[in-house]
């Protein structure tokens, strides 16, 4: 399938060049994240939108936050940020298929983000493709653990390999 975005490797300049502190993936993890899971159903109920735990959390590997996913439409994305505004303010991101949240926490930062349209479809198929391939997600380890001594090289890595398995993804999967 085709990938959300081909950043030239110049795009990621804007991050720093500090370590990322990467965290040992700990059950307590999936516990934060299946509770934002339930908060932001119930929040959410009537909106037709699907919640999910991603990334990393969703991989158990190491990482930096916890990710939760809210998949809407085009057309009750605006409905759905509004409500998420109303708990949490304003988004740290906004674009036209995308928002991000970001909900600090003790032990970890967690991060809600809101997909629409194509962004949406490719990031519920490209975790469903990661987690059936246990190969895939190996590799996504130590890529994230060799590159996390940058955070501008850690976004970078992590861009090109997304985009790669992206691109392997059949389209009828």
């Amino acid at each position: 399938m085709k990938p959300l975005n081909k950043f030239p490797k110049k795009f990621f300049d804007k991050y720093k060049e500090k370590p990322v502190k990467l965290q040992k993936y700990s059950p307590g993890m999936r516990v934060l994240a299946d509770k934002y899971v339930s908060l932001l159903n119930q929040m959410l109920a009537g909106q037709n939108a699907r919640v999910g735990v991603i990334g990393s959390v969703a991989y158990e590997i190491p990482t930096a936050d916890v990710e939760v996913a809210v998949y809407t439409t085009k057309s009750n994305r605006e409905a759905v940020i509004n409500i998420l505004e109303s708990k949490f303010g304003q988004p740290l991101q906004r674009e036209k298929e995308f928002a991000r949240f970001e909900i600090p926490g003790e032990e970890w930062e967690l991060d809600i983000h809101v997909y629409s349209g194509y962004e949406a479809l490719v990031s519920e198929k490209l975790t469903k493709f990661m987690l059936a391939n246990q190969r895939l997600i190996k590799e996504y380890e130590n890529l994230k653990q060799q590159s996390s001594f940058s955070r501008r090289e850690y976004q970078y890595q992590k861009d090109l390999f997304l985009n790669r398995i992206t691109e392997s993804i059949p389209e009828n999967f």
